[in-house]
């Protein structure tokens, strides 16, 4: 891909914390996956706090960002 990606826009799916550990929960019980329990998720929202979201910050300030509100149901996203 080399070092550089052109797009014309990042999607970005915005939700809580709150809400993604309760569907992970729902997905976890479901699906029974090792890695969403309750460790491994903290880590998932310490590096997005730490290294993602600087991206995202840096992208909407270019104007590049469709923010969506993911918070919603299924059918109220799509």
């Amino acid at each position: 891909m080399g070092d550089k990606v052109a797009f014309k826009k990042l999607l970005y799916f915005d939700c809580d914390e709150e809400t993604l550990a309760y569907r992970v929960k729902g997905r976890a019980a479901e699906e029974g996956r090792k890695d969403d329990n309750a460790e491994t998720l903290l880590k998932r929202f310490q590096t997005f706090n730490t290294s993602t979201k600087k991206i995202i910050e840096y992208f909407t300030n270019l104007n590049q960002v469709i923010h969506i509100a993911a918070k919603n149901t299924v059918d109220e996203v799509f």
